[in-house]
């Protein structure tokens, strides 16, 4: 994986949920109650209702960073995912600085106060985030590592907050399976890494957290999904947050694709239908992604049917029409196509699509089998899970 889009994978967990999980005095009475609404409507892709609960946050407590941090979260929470968005992550950067600014003014005033201390560690990795849109990568280390080490710092003062270990957890998930030359730039750095660490301090967040426990369970499913291929633990957690988000088309999706790599098709369908309802209401851009992340699973679900035939009738093409700057799904659409044309026999093309998932470099499964695909063809039967 490319050294950028490590610092972007870490900064994408560290900054979105920064919040501890005890009560701040600091606060007005009932804002920690409203800040969670808003995160938990986010979610649920509840964006307007979202954007009025930390409105009110922040008109309860104009003086501290949370709820002006968590208006700018939720604006790139909407708008992350689209190629076509980049022109307001600028204004969004501004955004920040006036929380870098507020957050700062309060560490004068209170200068043990870990909790302004996280947001504005939070702050600066989001704004590395954006940096790295922008090819900025000078800025992108420079916000991102201060942002990591403001964070550090905030629970050295207080070793009691929870929440913000999912940073320090993510971060060294990705250092511990990252190439030798990041391992060894992070060794100099001081920073040492391994996975059960990581997962250490990732699982207390999605068990004891409060306001990153939703970030810290998604990561994990994640992880476990596609990049450690242990499907039924993925499985177990994406039940879990469907059944808690019930109107994300995000999380059901995601279900419906964990189900799928666990051969559950017909349960797997149940949850695309779903998808599509509940992007009836959603901004344009939100329908058309939704409605191809539908057909790329139900094309999966005909190949793992073996239809291949009907299979690549529509996965062909998606990758033309593909909108997310990430490209996780974008290797898997090219693997399952490879696969698809490998069960029809025709090898030449098959592996045009494996070489395409490979060309993506990232961690995910997708490029480690379709790596062991350009060596040999697929076989449904003798496939590795």
């Amino acid at each position: 994986m490319k050294s950028s889009t490590l610092i972007l994978l870490v900064f994408l967990q560290q900054t979105a949920t920064a919040q501890v999980n005890s009560p701040s005095d600091s606060f007005a009475p009932l804002s920690e109650e409203i800040a969670m609404q808003g995160l938990r409507e986010m979610y649920n892709f509840q964006f307007d209702k979202s954007r009025e609960s930390f409105e009110n946050f922040t008109a309860l407590n104009p003086d501290h960073p949370t709820g002006y941090f968590y208006q700018v979260v939720l604006d790139w929470f909407t708008f992350r995912m689209f190629k076509k968005d980049k022109e307001i992550w600028s204004e969004m950067s501004d955004r920040l600085d006036k929380v870098v600014l507020i957050a700062e003014k309060r560490l004068k005033k209170y200068p043990g106060d870990a909790l302004s201390m996280v947001y504005l560690g939070a702050a600066r990795g989001l704004k590395a985030r954006i940096a790295l849109s922008k090819n900025d990568f000078i800025n992108t280390f420079y916000d991102g590592y201060a942002g990591y080490s403001i964070i550090q710092e905030a629970m050295r003062i207080d070793p009691t907050m929870i929440d913000p270990k999912i940073g320090l957890g993510v971060f060294h998930y990705f250092i511990a399976i990252s190439n030798p030359m990041i391992r060894s730039l992070s060794y100099i750095a001081g920073i040492s890494s391994n996975k059960e660490k990581a997962f250490n301090e990732i699982a207390v967040v999605a068990e004891q957290g409060k306001y990153a426990t939703i970030e810290a369970r998604s990561f994990l499913m994640f992880i476990y999904a596609y990049i450690e291929a242990e499907h039924s633990k993925a499985l177990k957690l994406s039940r879990g947050l469907a059944k808690e988000f019930d109107q994300s088309p995000y999380f059901h999706g995601k279900l419906a694709d964990i189900l799928l790599l666990n051969g559950e098709i017909e349960e797997a369908r149940l949850h695309l239908e779903l998808m599509t309802k509940l992007a009836i209401n959603l901004p344009q851009k939100y329908r058309i992604e939704i409605k191809s992340r539908v057909q790329y699973l139900q094309g999966e679900s005909l190949r793992l049917e073996g239809k291949p035939e009907e299979a690549l009738e529509l996965l062909l093409g998606l990758p033309g029409s593909y909108t997310l700057e990430f490209k996780f799904n974008l290797g898997y659409i090219y693997l399952r196509t490879g696969m698809a044309y490998d069960e029809l026999g025709e090898r030449k093309e098959a592996k045009k699509q494996y070489k395409k998932a490979v060309k993506l470099d990232n961690y995910t499964s997708a490029v480690r089998l379709s790596k062991l695909y350009l060596k040999k063809a697929y076989v449904r039967d003798d496939a590795p899970r």
